[in-house]
């Protein structure tokens, strides 16, 4: 079993709940009856918020504290570019109450679009040029 095996499921479950999320996006579904947006938001910042603390306790400073200079280096840069996008994350999910969402479905639509963007690059980018180095060392 590779050391980063756990984050690769929980990016899977990510990309699962999305699917899932985008299906509820149309604005009169939204407008009509946002609750089951807002659930899969809920199941969706669950799964984000036990990624973000497992890396933060384990994968991150595991690899910060590596001998060679890549890995350390490419730890550093991961664990500043994660700060900004968990914050960013955190606002959007906090932000998109059922009452919200009802109210502006347009808005969540274009919103959640960005963040799906956002989380779809940064599990790109783990997944190609992070857990590589981790399960190598």
């Amino acid at each position: 079993m590779a050391r980063t095996d756990k984050f690769r499921e929980q990016h899977k479950k990510i990309g699962d709940i999305v699917k899932e999320l985008q299906g509820t996006m149309s604005e009169k579904s939204l407008s009509d009856n946002p609750k089951q947006a807002v659930i899969l938001l809920g199941r969706l910042s669950g799964v984000i918020k036990l990624h973000l603390a497992m890396e933060d306790e384990s994968l991150y400073p595991n690899l910060a504290k590596s001998a060679d200079t890549k890995v350390k280096g490419v730890a550093d840069k991961f664990i500043k570019e994660m700060g900004g996008i968990a914050k960013a994350y955190l606002a959007y999910a906090d932000k998109w109450t059922d009452k919200a969402v009802k109210e502006n479905p347009k808005g969540f639509i274009s919103e959640t679009n960005g963040i799906i963007k956002v989380l779809g690059e940064r599990i790109q980018k783990e997944e190609s040029e992070l857990y590589p180095l981790a399960d190598a060392g």
